[in-house]
């Protein structure tokens, strides 16, 4: 039996507490699915111990053409938390480098 993408992306969203991800899932489940698919090929690509070929799969459909233990999909949704926030790890240096240390720092107000 396949199983979903949406079943691992459920475990990721319980490790991950993000406003802009939850408005995306309220907006619109298959956007939000769309949006999460590179973290959930990059996760794939860092499980090197898998017991199964997680490559099995089809992005078309959204599934696995296998189906995952509940220890798989538990690791996929950690390495899509890794991911996600080097993501926005990247962006906060971004967004740094662009305004600058003296504008980004800020200052106690005592």
């Amino acid at each position: 039996m396949a199983t979903p993408y949406s079943e691992v992306f459920e475990l990721f969203l319980a490790t991950v507490q993000d406003y802009t991800l939850q408005a995306l899932y309220s907006s619109s489940v298959a956007n939000f699915e769309i949006e999460l698919v590179p973290f959930l090929n990059k996760s794939i690509a860092k499980f090197f111990e898998a017991n199964q070929d997680l490559t099995n799969k089809n992005d078309t459909t959204r599934t696995f053409n296998i189906t995952l233990t509940l220890t798989e999909m538990a690791i996929l949704a950690n390495l899509m938390s890794i991911e996600w926030l080097t993501h926005q790890i990247n962006n906060l240096l971004e967004l740094q480098n662009l305004v600058g240390d003296k504008d980004f720092n800020r200052k106690s107000e005592a």
